[in-house]
């Protein structure tokens, strides 16, 4: 077991190979115990990923979502495969995303930004510097980029509503262009343009979610990424 590229690539080819069952609980190379004493660990259902994701904190519940969120994101794991540092030990990265075009990125998720003269600042870069020789960005990712804990708790709900159900491809375009025909207007009148071309109001929620449109909403903070 080494940092050889074919060793990488070989784990993320196994954590992303298709499952035989229609939903599943996606396990990494490093499983995380649920229950476990100081933890806040959590099952989020990723709909990209047609599963449930094993997480350790709220901030990776928060970049989860922002993750899930994003348009360029096919799917994702997370404790998904392992790398050998310097010293010895092994490191297993906290998210990896495999992209729309094929190509992956992997997240380091921690509550605060690097300080330069830290040994995880050192690691980082040396992690960083064998992931960049395969095409694959290595991210730190902060509390101060993610969600608050407000915004996490609206993420959620938009996250919930709009994935009550599957849209289809029209109607999320004719969602999409209805919106666009006023640039500024509050929630209720969106969800009343939204009645008036005969959609579910949910998927308000799952345009929003998902960055598909970009408004301005009168009377209301707007804009969690």
């Amino acid at each position: 077991m080494d940092n050889s590229f074919n060793y990488i690539l070989k784990q993320l080819r196994v954590a992303f190979a298709p499952s035989p069952f229609a939903k599943t609980t996606f396990v990494g190379a490093r499983n995380i115990p649920h229950g476990s004493p100081g933890k806040r660990t959590h099952y989020f259902f990723s709909h990209k990923s047609n599963g449930l994701i094993q997480l350790e904190s709220y901030l990776e519940l928060a970049n989860a979502l922002k993750v899930e969120a994003h348009p360029l994101t096919l799917e994702f794991r997370t404790q998904a495969f392992k790398m050998l540092k310097s010293s010895g030990q092994y490191v297993f990265p906290d998210f990896v995303v495999k992209l729309t075009n094929g190509q992956y990125e992997v997240h380091s998720v921690k509550p605060y930004p690097y300080d330069a003269t830290s040994e995880s600042l050192s690691e980082f870069l040396e992690l960083r510097e064998i992931l960049a020789k395969l095409d694959i960005e290595y991210k730190h990712v902060s509390a101060r980029v993610l969600p608050d804990r407000q915004q996490l708790a609206r993420l959620l709900q938009l996250y919930q509503r709009g994935h009550r159900r599957c849209w289809t491809p029209r109607e999320v375009d004719l969602a999409v262009h209805s919106l666009q025909v006023t640039p500024q207007f509050s929630m209720m009148d969106a969800y009343t343009i939204i009645h008036s071309v005969n959609l579910p109001c949910e998927i308000l929620d799952y345009l929003i979610f998902h960055q598909l449109i970009h408004f301005e909403i009168k009377g209301e903070a707007h804009g969690f990424y």
